[in-house]
C-alpha cells in the first residue's frame, strides 16, 4: 500500500506540474459558464475518456492509478457539472464562495493503507476582502511532511471578477512560473475571451485561446476554441448552444476545423421534465452524412427535484445497452449523504464504489468517504475533509455594478421563508430614482403568486425575505424582471 501512495503522489506531482493549466477548466472559469464538453465521460473504466481531449485524459488519467481512483476523479466531474448547470437543489464543494454564506478554506486528502487513514493532498484557499479566492495552494504529503507542489494567484476587476491568474510551481525552494491565464468580459459580466499562456523562462508565450459569444438572456450560444501555432491563432473546435423558451440548454453541436471550415463532430441533446429538470441527455456522433447514437443519460429524481439516479447506457448493435449508474441519498436537509456507484455485467448491476458524506449545521460538507467494493464487502480507499470560514461582508463599490444579478435562494429548500439577493446595474439608472424592478413568485404552472418587488430601484445589491408561510410544500419560481432582462430561478417548500 506504502508503494500505491508514493506512486499516486508522483503521478499527482507530475499533473500539477505538467498539465497545471487543465484545473482552470473545471473550477476556475466564470461559475456562470463552465464548459460541459471537457467533463463528459463516456466509459466506466479509467482507460477509456474518449471524449476528453488528449491532455485533459492524460491528467485525468495521470491521477489515476487505478480504476477506483479514475471512477472518483468521474464522480468529481459529474458533481460539478451538475453543481454548475442545475445547482438549485444541491450545494457542490466545487464553488469556493458557497451560497450559504461560508467560504471553502482547506481540502484534506487521505488515503487507506489498509489500518489507518494516510496524508495524501492538502488544498488551502485564501480570500481577499470582497471574498474573492486569491491564492490556491497545493501541496502533497511526503515524508511525514507537507511539500508544495503548485500555487495559483488571482487578480480581480471592479466587478469581482476573475482576470489573471497565474500558476506557480515550487522547484528547488522557490516559486517559478508555469501557467497564467487572462480573462475578459463583457458589459454583463460574462466571461468572452479565456487566454491561456505558458512560461519559456523568460517571457509568457501564448497557448489556447476561447472566445465566447452570448444571447440576450446571457446564455452562451458560441465558444471558439484556437491554439497558438507558428505565432497565429489557428481554429480547433467551436461549440454552438440552443435553448428552450426556459433557458434550458438543449443542444450542444462540437465541431473540428480542418483547416478551411467546420465540420460537424458531436452533439447533445437535452430533453427536461415538468420541473424543468433534465430527463436525458442524448450523445451522437457524426459519420460523414448522419448523426449516429452513441451514448444516452437518463435521470431520476424525487418529489423535491433532488436527483436520485443517473442511468448511462450506450448504443450497440441498434440497442440502448446498460453501462454504468450512479444512485444518490439524501438526508432531511436535502444534502446528498449516500452515492452509490454501479456497473452492468451484462445481467445485473455490480457494486463497484460509494462514497458516505456527512455535514455541519450550517449544511456545509464536512467529509466525504469513499468506498470500494472488493470481494463482496466495502473497503476503505480514500477520505476528503473540508474547512470552512464565514465570509466577511463585503465592500461593494454600487458605480461599478454594470449587470443584473439573481442569486441562488438561501436556504433551499426552506421553511417557512427563504433570502433572495439581487444586483440593479449603474448603467441603467434613471436619473429621475433608478430602474424599475419586479420581483415575484410563481408556482409551478407559471401563474403569479405573490409579488415581492415592483418598484425603481438605484444601482445597487439588495436581500429581500420570501415569506410561504401560507403555502403548501412544493416547487416554486422567483423571477426578477426590469426592461428586457428576465431572469427566473426555482426553489423548494418544504414543510
Amino acid at each position: 500500500m506504502k508503494n500505491l501512495i508514493q506512486i499516486l503522489l508522483l503521478l499527482t506531482l507530475f499533473s500539477s506540474t505538467a498539465f497545471p493549466q487543465d484545473r482552470i477548466y473545471q473550477e476556475l472559469l466564470h461559475e456562470k459558464f463552465t464548459t460541459e464538453k471537457l467533463l463528459e465521460i463516456h466509459k466506466s473504466n479509467g482507460n477509456d475518456f474518449q471524449s476528453l481531449n488528449n491532455r485533459d485524459s492524460l491528467l485525468l488519467k495521470s491521477k489515476s492509478s487505478n480504476w477506483e481512483m479514475a471512477l472518483s476523479n468521474q464522480q468529481g466531474f459529474f458533481y460539478e457539472r451538475e453543481g454548475s448547470d442545475e445547482g438549485n437543489t444541491r450545494t457542490t464543494i466545487n464553488k469556493k464562495f458557497l451560497d450559504n454564506g461560508f467560504l471553502l478554506i482547506e481540502e484534506l486528502y487521505q488515503v487507506w493503507d489498509g489500518s489507518s487513514w494516510v496524508n495524501f493532498e492538502k488544498y488551502s484557499n485564501t480570500y481577499d476582502g470582497n471574498n474573492n479566492q486569491t491564492e490556491y495552494l497545493y501541496q502533497s504529503w511526503i515524508s511525514s511532511g507537507w511539500v508544495n507542489l503548485y500555487m495559483a494567484s488571482s487578480t480581480y476587476n471592479g466587478n469581482n471578477n476573475r482576470t489573471e491568474e497565474i500558476y506557480q510551481n515550487w522547484i528547488n525552494s522557490a516559486w517559478v512560473n508555469s501557467s497564467k491565464y487572462l480573462f475578459t468580459y463583457d458589459v454583463n459580466n460574462n466571461l468572452t475571451e479565456f487566454l491561456s499562456q505558458t512560461w519559456n523562462g523568460s517571457a509568457w508565450v501564448n497557448y489556447r485561446k476561447s472566445s465566447y459569444t452570448y444571447n440576450g438572456n446571457n446564455n452562451p450560444t458560441e465558444e471558439i476554441y484556437q491554439n497558438w501555432i507558428s505565432s497565429v491563432w489557428v481554429n480547433s473546435n467551436n461549440y454552438l448552444f440552443t435553448y428552450d423558451g426556459n433557458n434550458n440548454r438543449t443542444e450542444d453541436l462540437q465541431q473540428t476545423w480542418d483547416g478551411s471550415t467546420w465540420m460537424n463532430s458531436y452533439k447533445a441533446s437535452y430533453t427536461y421534465d415538468g420541473n424543468n429538470n433534465r430527463a436525458e441527455d442524448l450523445r451522437q456522433t457524426w459519420d460523414g452524412s448522419a448523426w449516429v447514437n452513441y451514448a444516452k443519460y437518463s435521470y431520476a429524481y424525487d418529489v423535491i427535484d433532488n436527483r436520485t439516479e443517473i442511468l448511462y447506457q450506450l448504443w450497440i448493435s441498434s440497442v440502448w445497452v446498460n453501462n454504468f449508474k450512479y444512485s444518490y441519498t439524501y438526508d432531511v436537509n436535502n444534502n446528498e449523504t449516500e452515492d452509490l456507484y454501479q456497473t452492468w455485467d451484462n445481467s445485473a448491476w455490480v457494486n463497484s464504489s460509494k462514497s458516505f458524506s456527512t455535514y455541519d449545521v450550517n449544511n456545509n460538507l464536512t467529509e466525504k468517504l469513499y468506498k470500494s467494493w472488493i470481494s463482496s464487502t466495502w473497503e476503505n480507499y480514500r477520505k476528503s475533509s473540508y474547512v470552512y470560514a464565514h465570509i466577511t461582508s463585503v465592500d461593494e463599490n454600487f458605480n461599478t455594478i454594470n449587470s443584473f444579478y439573481l442569486s441562488n435562494n438561501y436556504p433551499n429548500p426552506f421553511n417557512p421563508s427563504t433570502k433572495i439577493k439581487y444586483s440593479i446595474p449603474a448603467s441603467l439608472n434613471h436619473s429621475q430614482g433608478g430602474t424599475l424592478v419586479l420581483l415575484k413568485v410563481l408556482d409551478i404552472l407559471g401563474r403569479e403568486i405573490e409579488t415581492l418587488v415592483n418598484e425603481e430601484k438605484p444601482a445597487g445589491s439588495y436581500e429581500i425575505t420570501c415569506s410561504a408561510a401560507n403555502l403548501t410544500s412544493g416547487v416554486y419560481f422567483y423571477q426578477l424582471q426590469s426592461g428586457s432582462f428576465i431572469e427566473t430561478k426555482k426553489m423548494i417548500l418544504l414543510k
